[in-house]
């Protein structure tokens, strides 16, 4: 993924054009297609796997910074 897009789509906020309620869905499928396991993809965007497996069971949404990274 080269560019991170976040807006708001009535009220409601997209990254990538899929709802941040989907982010965590979504990031498991890419980093699984790229054939990434979660402590790679972790090292890879600077977060801490805690972080980032987070982000996959829909715990936590990053913030924009984080977003880019990954």
């Amino acid at each position: 993924m080269k560019y991170t897009t976040i807006v708001s789509v009535a009220g409601q906020a997209t990254l990538w054009g899929f709802p941040m309620s989907e982010f965590g869905r979504r990031l498991r499928i890419e980093r699984l297609r790229c054939g990434l396991s979660q402590s790679a993809l972790a090292d890879k965007a600077g977060v801490s796997l805690r972080t980032l497996a987070s982000y996959e069971q829909g715990e936590r949404e990053p913030g924009i910074e984080n977003a880019k990274r990954i």
